[in-house]
């Protein structure tokens, strides 16, 4: 297993502390809401760069029962290249497209 980042490290312990003293203090409430803006914020702090798209749209695909939201990438447009597809398998209580983007 590789090594933690020592940035990141410094962060858990710091994000362990936080929790603790908030259990203690009967303010942890680990609700699904909560977890995800915890996990939205460890991204915006850890990951600053992201590379450069061309083009990025929303998409729905019609299903029997509901329209399935994708995101489609090109970074080239009009040029004809491989397609790589990533299912979500649901379930998950944290994080969506704009962390893991």
């Amino acid at each position: 297993m590789k090594a933690l980042n020592p940035f990141l490290i410094h962060w858990l312990r710091r994000y362990n502390e936080v929790k603790e003293d908030c259990r203690r203090a009967g303010t942890a409430d680990p609700t699904p809401q909560n977890v995800r803006t915890e996990l939205a914020d460890l991204f915006k702090v850890h990951v600053v760069t992201r590379p450069h798209i061309n083009m990025v749209y929303d998409e729905y695909l019609p299903m029997p029962a509901y329209a399935a939201p994708v995101r489609i990438y090109h970074p080239r447009p009009g040029k004809p290249l491989p397609v790589l597809v990533y299912f979500h398998g649901g379930g998950m209580v944290a994080g969506g497209i704009g962390e893991y983007e």
